[in-house]
């Protein structure tokens, strides 16, 4: 297999293509996180925080007691409905998608993006890192309209990694049902994609590491009725075609490293549907058998691999797929 010396040429290719997205998916990005994420700023009647009400808002109240005590008031999150967003002309970038965060005047929660567990509490001087047994979540009272829920949050006897102090920590949060759920046992996505030459005996294989995948699809769809999209880590990329109607992917780009492949005609991907997220997000299995890609000088690659996304439906609540 041929090396592609100029690998961020390649990488140029495939973030120019999702930047076609264009701006009717930039004016609905903000509808992919929940009406209250996005109308925070307006002026609004207090939080009450109480586990048996559906919330209106995000937030929180903590209670604080042991070597330190107080309230931990939260009011702002961070990491929320997705990806990272950044929109500059007509176009979208899309970051890594990061943990859900609540924070306020005197500390912060972070909660697992997979799994909804607490994993670390900060509160004055306090580190407190905490394994998935540390704390319990009851699920309260959910507002369907706005896809939050209420929950009852328990760390009893959790220690600072320093040493510090140990404290008990108990109230509510009010966060999106998803974020608090988790993935709620569907696999995480990510995966592993082969990129070998056309011929075994010209070199061996490069793996794509994909640690995660996320395919933001929506807005305005070209001629031909497709959506671009595309993932991208440390790693390595892929960017494919989307077809909302036929529900198909197609793979268009991969980069991996030094490596760079691209179809001559998008090739279509094998999908499955392994459930939902939320009601704009939804996990699929990517089955990938590509043979007609070439790299940068011409020479013939063959993609092959198994990865898992989360599909995430901009603009509109997602129907039917």
């Amino acid at each position: 297999m041929t090396a592609l010396r100029d690998a961020a040429g390649g990488l140029a290719i495939l973030v120019g293509t999702i930047a076609g997205v264009g701006v009717a998916t930039i004016a609905i990005v903000a509808l992919v996180t929940p009406a209250a994420v996005t109308t925070a700023d307006s002026a609004s009647p207090a939080p009450s925080f109480d586990v048996a009400v559906a919330p209106t808002a995000i937030g929180g109240r903590l209670d604080i007691s042991g070597d330190r005590t107080g309230t931990m008031e939260l009011d702002e999150a961070q990491g929320i409905g997705g990806g990272r967003y950044q929109v500059e002309g007509d176009s979208i970038t899309i970051g890594p998608a990061t943990d859900p965060i609540l924070t306020g005047p005197n500390g912060r929660i972070v909660f697992d993006r997979d799994t909804g567990d607490i994993t670390l509490i900060e509160f004055d001087d306090l580190a407190l890192y905490l394994d998935p047994d540390e704390c319990t979540i009851t699920e309260g009272a959910i507002n369907e309209g706005a896809g939050l829920m209420a929950a009852l949050v328990e760390c009893r006897d959790v220690a600072d990694v320093r040493a510090r102090g140990v404290i008990d920590v108990v109230g509510v949060v009010a966060l999106p049902v998803q974020t608090l759920r988790g993935r709620a046992g569907l696999p995480r996505s990510g995966g592993t994609l082969e990129l070998g030459s056309a011929h075994p005996e010209d070199g061996p294989e490069t793996s794509v590491i994909l640690d995660r995948v996320e395919l933001f699809v929506g807005g305005e769809p070209r001629e031909d009725g497709r959506v671009t999209s595309g993932a991208f880590t440390e790693h390595g990329g892929v960017a494919v075609e989307y077809d909302p109607v036929a529900d198909q992917f197609w793979l268009t780009q991969l980069s991996a490293g030094d490596y760079y492949a691209i179809t001559s005609e998008p090739c279509p991907i094998a999908a499955r549907d392994l459930g939902r997220i939320s009601s704009t997000t939804r996990v699929v299995e990517l089955d990938i058998d590509c043979s007609e890609m070439t790299d940068a000088e011409g020479e013939r690659l063959v993609v092959t691999g198994t990865i898992v996304a989360d599909v995430i439906q901009l603009g509109t609540e997602s129907e039917g797929h």
